[in-house]
């Protein structure tokens, strides 16, 4: 019915212009004697024609809108499918993704995290670059982890001294000031060599230093007890030096055995402590 309305509208309002015309029928058509009936049917027709075309026109305009509004709705219904497939599409990558990066997570250790992480994104050059880039970075670590280490140790020198006769107990005599005199030597037995390290000379606690011992400091802040020197590199299967300290004792009677550690760290070596035990005569 409401499709009707126009139409009605229309159709009334061309019955109410016939209807004018036909009151005003006599008047139409003075003027031209014996034309004026002709001229009032042609009014007539043109009215009557000008409303069945103002209806055939409403027609024509409503049945082309209701043709643009139906391709509309075709459209927005094809647009809103594609969105649909779109969407789902994106969810199903999203999906995968979440899956691979759970799976990452669960296979690999805390060092591996950060590969985790970039394995887990979308895929470009740049985070291809970055992984590569971890890649050589755990590798490279690795490497350090398990390369050789150097470990050293230190005897008390005598001159036929070598790998097989090293020596961490002596026994000396006294001087006439009641000190003794040490000699030292620092040996790395290891094939590789020990790099950019310190070793540290530690007597002990009621023990002091006669004089500085040549070639050793004292750190500040480190104890009175301890003397250091610092190596660039010690070689593999070889000796620093002798190196001779002068100790005094606590007391010049009744000690009779102390003790005097060595402790020592380097690039490629893990900090260790090797004891010497000294028997005074």
């Amino acid at each position: 019915m409401t499709d009707l309305v126009p139409y009605i509208l229309q159709g009334f309002l061309g019955l109410v212009a016939v209807l004018a015309l036909l009151k005003d029928w006599k008047d139409y058509g003075k003027g031209y004697g014996r034309f004026k009936k002709h001229f009032r049917r042609a009014a007539l027709f043109v009215t009557v024609a000008v409303i069945i075309l103002s209806l055939i026109d409403t027609h024509n305009t409503r049945r082309d809108a209701r043709e643009k509004e139906a391709a509309a709705a075709k459209k927005d219904a094809a647009s809103t499918r594609q969105i649909e497939v779109l969407t789902e599409q994106v969810n199903q990558e999203r999906g995968e993704n979440r899956d691979n990066a759970n799976g990452f997570r669960q296979s690999f250790t805390a060092l591996y995290n950060k590969y985790s992480e970039l394995a887990a994104k979308t895929q470009n050059l740049d985070l291809l670059r970055e992984l590569a880039d971890t890649k050589k970075e755990l590798k490279q670590t690795e490497d350090k982890l398990t390369q050789p280490k150097a470990k050293l140790t230190v005897s008390f020198w005598h001159p036929n001294m070598s790998f097989d006769n090293l020596v961490q107990e002596t026994t000396v005599s006294r001087a006439m000031d009641g000190s003794v005199s040490l000699d030292l030597d620092v040996v790395n037995p290891t094939d590789v060599a020990a790099l950019d390290g310190t070793v540290t000379i530690r007597i002990c606690s009621g023990c002091k230093y006669v004089e500085e011992p040549e070639g050793f400091v004292h750190m500040p802040g480190s104890d009175e007890q301890d003397r250091q020197f610092h190596f660039q590199r010690l070689l593999s299967n070889s000796g620093d030096q002798k190196r001779t300290i002068k100790v005094a004792p606590p007391s010049p009677v009744g000690l009779n055995r102390f003790e005097v550690d060595m402790l020592y760290s380097c690039v490629n070596c893990l900090m260790s402590k090797v004891p010497m035990w000294v028997n005074v005569q």
